[in-house]
């Protein structure tokens, strides 16, 4: 016996085996049948070697049983190792020439398709494949932006004070479309949008006088008068109480259109 088997790992079946062996047959609890087989095992380790002997084994009958597995065993093996049947044999031989034909049949059907699908590395890429572009995102950085106008009662007062705003009613229905046409037509800029010219400049007479539609006084722009506004005019040539589209001064010299 192992002297470094212990108990403790027995299975409960290993456990009585053991105990039966050394002569002790019990229907104690397995804790105490573990601490009998560990003070056994300690006096086999101290040189009290004991006859180790199952009670219940019977020789006779285990001899006749031993030799019976035996002859069923050599029985078996002749069947399988037999090779001087003449069935067996040309079974065995035309398995092997059907498995062998198939594989060479497989073979010549298989190996052609998978060449013709598979692509040739040497080649190089054919017309009809698309080169990758590598696209850039482009970021334009734009510097205008749109400022919406509110027209409430609050921005109109304060567009009086500011001169930043025109009310609709003083210059009419006024056509963005007309507008950029009739610049490129005629090469000059709307009025408004001319810069103011200096005291100085208007002083000496170099340039034409800046009159103020409104109040028909010189030195300032209707944007930045700071009289009562009244009514409508025409923004080309300054007549009162009409629009563009009602100037008559401005439609017979070709402005209107």
């Amino acid at each position: 016996m192992d002297h470094e088997m212990k108990p403790n790992h027995l299975l409960i079946g290993e456990l009585n085996y053991e105990l039966r062996i050394r002569g002790v047959t019990s229907e104690r609890d397995q804790d105490v049948k573990r601490e009998m087989l560990g003070r056994l095992l300690d006096k086999e380790q101290r040189g009290q070697v004991q006859n180790l002997l199952d009670p219940s084994y019977v020789f006779a009958n285990e001899r006749d049983d031993i030799e019976y597995a035996l002859l069923s065993i050599r029985q078996l093996i002749n069947e399988f190792e037999e090779v001087n049947d003449h069935e067996q044999r040309d079974f065995k031989n035309k398995s092997y020439a059907t498995c062998t034909e198939l594989d060479a049949e497989l073979h010549d059907r298989v190996l052609p398709s998978v060449a013709a699908v598979l692509p040739d590395p040497s080649q190089a890429s054919t017309s009809t494949q698309q080169p990758i572009l590598n696209v850039l995102n482009s970021q334009l950085s734009h510097s205008f932006r749109s400022v919406p106008i509110k027209l409430d009662a609050s921005s109109r007062k304060n567009s009086k004070q500011s001169g930043a705003l025109l009310e609709p009613k003083l210059y009419g229905i006024y056509d963005s479309k007309t507008s950029i046409s009739d610049k490129s037509s005629h090469g000059k800029q709307n009025p408004f949008d001319r810069p103011t010219p200096s005291v100085s400049a208007v002083e000496s007479g170099s340039t034409k006088p800046i009159t103020c539609f409104n109040c028909s006084k010189n030195g300032h722009r209707y944007s930045s008068c700071k009289e009562k506004r009244t009514g409508k005019f025409c923004y080309h040539c300054g007549c009162k109480d009409v629009t563009w589209y009602t100037c008559k001064k401005c439609s017979g010299n070709g402005n209107r259109r």
